[in-house]
């Protein structure tokens, strides 16, 4: 779907999701905490499949986890928004993520896909906020 044949919501959901992962990758945990909710859950390789609740798992994942000499290029790829009433909406996209860490000898670029399922919703406050997602990995990464 081109961006032109995208809905002002779909294009919404879209720049939200865009925002959020750019707080993510470049561990930005104000802007990260900004658009999830407190309470949210997840499901993910890195929870071994179980259901996490609350922000503090990711916020160790962002702090430990991400070197700031690695190069990474991060782009959503088919992205899918169902609306779930004028509240709520879900989003399936693959993440593609490209890096390459200098650091290393002789580095070679690498990449990881994901397929993710993102619920947004409009809090009583008026902002949208992520409640809960589910990634898997593709088997080749």
């Amino acid at each position: 779907m081109s961006d032109s044949s995208k809905t002002r919501f779909e294009q919404q959901i879209v720049g939200l999701t865009e925002q959020l992962l750019k707080a993510i990758f470049t561990q930005n945990i104000d802007e990260y905490r900004k658009l999830c909710d407190a309470s949210l859950t997840a499901i993910e390789p890195e929870t071994f499949g179980r259901v996490i609740r609350g922000l503090e798992f990711h916020e160790l994942f962002m702090r430990c986890v991400g070197r700031p000499n690695t190069t990474v290029r991060w782009q959503i790829l088919h992205p899918t928004v169902h609306a779930l009433g004028d509240g709520a909406a879900v989003i399936a996209y693959e993440q593609l993520v490209q890096f390459l860490d200098p650091s290393l000898p002789n580095p070679s670029p690498k990449q990881s896909l994901r397929s993710v399922t993102r619920v947004w919703h409009r809090q009583s406050d008026g902002q949208w906020r992520t409640v809960h997602f589910h990634s898997s990995k593709h088997v080749n990464n």
